[in-house]
């Protein structure tokens, strides 16, 4: 998930606008470390995605993927 295009779209969604000022901190100055056989790696920046197991992160890519998204006009349905 591309951040930048995230944060682009927020506005648009009905998100607070609180949320739409938070947002795009929870997701940047991120770092992850990876473990190799027992030894650390150093840290690295994260520029993409979202932090596993927030439960904010599911939110954040529904929004993500929400112009992918086509409305169906009334009627071609059949429910």
């Amino acid at each position: 998930m591309n951040a930048s295009i995230l944060c682009s779209s927020l506005p648009k969604a009905p998100v607070p606008h609180y949320m739409v000022s938070w947002i795009p901190l929870f997701l940047s100055q991120r770092t992850c470390r990876l473990l190799f056989q027992g030894y650390p790696e150093s840290f690295s920046t994260v520029q993409v995605g979202t932090p596993q197991g927030s439960p904010i992160s599911p939110l954040l890519f529904v929004i993500y993927v929400a112009s992918l998204h086509i409305d169906i006009p009334e009627g071609l349905s059949q429910f």
